[in-house]
């Protein structure tokens, strides 16, 4: 049976509120229109692909899961917060982080 647009966005409501942040935040942060989820409650049109892929991703579940309304990652806690802290650095950090993660592995850290 397919989900209501109403019932999409309250899995993403109820991601946001199990992760700890904001439906403001995670929209900001998926560089998704912050009208989206009141779009989706007051019969605005289905959303994209691509809208529903930069959820799903943000979150750390399938664009399935997403969609079948289920909530729990199918990853480790550790990885998902490391993943929610990592999209909140500056493309600097990022980059520095990585290069720090690459030099540990060569090194045997």
């Amino acid at each position: 049976m397919q989900r209501t647009n109403t019932e999409i966005a309250e899995s993403i409501r109820a991601l946001a509120k199990a992760r700890g942040v904001t439906i403001k935040q995670t929209l900001a942060d998926c560089k998704i229109n912050r009208n989206f989820i009141y779009d989706l409650e007051h019969g605005g049109s289905s959303p994209s692909v691509d809208k529903i892929t930069r959820i799903a991703d943000y979150f750390g579940v399938s664009t399935a899961a997403l969609l079948a309304g289920e909530t729990e990652r199918g990853e480790s806690g550790d990885l998902h917060a490391f993943l929610e802290l990592y999209r909140r650095l500056s493309d600097a950090d990022r980059a520095e982080l990585r290069a720090y993660m690459r030099k540990l592995l060569e090194n045997g850290d």
